[in-house]
């Protein structure tokens, strides 16, 4: 199987663009969030061909895990760690992203609440499409 994981962090990058403003972002930061995730992806895919997609929205502790005897990649686990690369940036450049879920505490992450889990669902949906054509 041909894993082009450049071209799927790629689609990550332009469906995040959509939910998060990249122009509060210089290109280093927006290359390096690109690099990073495709860097993540090729570890946890590589070596991982055959593992079963879960695409269950529970956190599991692991990206990869066996269950069962079986080797399973947790979607959500994974969107997680990407969504984890542009908190780190973002924090790196003092940015918080608006919400409506926001309570104003000093110690909120940068990204929070709907927008947090509209860009994990996203990624999601990016990774299981890229993986299911590959």
């Amino acid at each position: 199987m041909d894993f082009n994981y450049s071209n799927c962090a790629d689609s990550i990058s332009v469906e995040v663009s959509d939910i998060i403003d990249f122009t509060l972002l210089c290109e280093n930061d927006i290359v390096s969030f690109t690099k990073r995730t495709t860097g993540l992806l090729k570890s946890v895919f590589e070596g991982n061909t055959n593992a079963k997609i879960d695409t269950t929205e529970t956190f599991k502790s692991e990206i990869v895990y066996t269950k069962n005897g079986e080797k399973y990649i947790s979607l959500y686990d994974l969107s997680a760690d990407i969504v984890d690369i542009l908190e780190d940036i973002l924090s790196a450049n003092n940015i918080m992203i608006p919400d409506e879920c926001r309570e104003g505490y000093e110690d909120e992450a940068c990204i929070y609440g709907d927008t947090y889990t509209e860009l994990q669902t996203v990624i999601m949906n990016v990774i299981y499409e890229w993986r299911s054509h590959t």
